[in-house]
């Protein structure tokens, strides 16, 4: 698949390996995304509700255990291949889930102050 415009809403964590972003379609929703080769191409992971929940907050004895269980054994499999480890995912989980609920904190202020005002 072709990388094309990337929303830059929607990103909740990206770095040179994987983007994690929210699901504009199903917003509760996220998509993960681990880069192949140049930028040219990308795997596309759809994430449930409550999965990178569950992936940032697993120990790190938990961790492939834990994304083999909800990602799948060949998920890890591929990522090992492209140079990632279920450390360097469960880290980009913890930044992401850690940026939307920032996100949702913020949007949470901000509609208080919009009714108090």
């Amino acid at each position: 698949m072709s990388l094309g415009l990337i929303d830059s809403r929607h990103v909740l964590y990206q770095d040179s390996q994987l983007r994690i972003e929210l699901d504009p379609i199903n917003s509760p929703n996220h998509i993960l995304y681990l880069y192949t080769g140049d930028y040219t191409d990308e795997l596309k992971y759809g994430l449930q509700r409550g999965v990178l929940q569950e992936i940032a907050a697993a120990t790190r004895d938990q961790l492939e255990t834990r994304i083999n269980i909800l990602l799948g054994e060949n998920f890890l499999e591929k990522a090992e291949t492209l140079g990632l480890t279920a450390d360097s995912i469960g880290l980009a989980s913890l930044h992401a889930y850690t940026e939307e609920q920032k996100r949702n904190r913020i949007q949470e202020f901000e509609k208080r102050m919009k009714y108090a005002g």
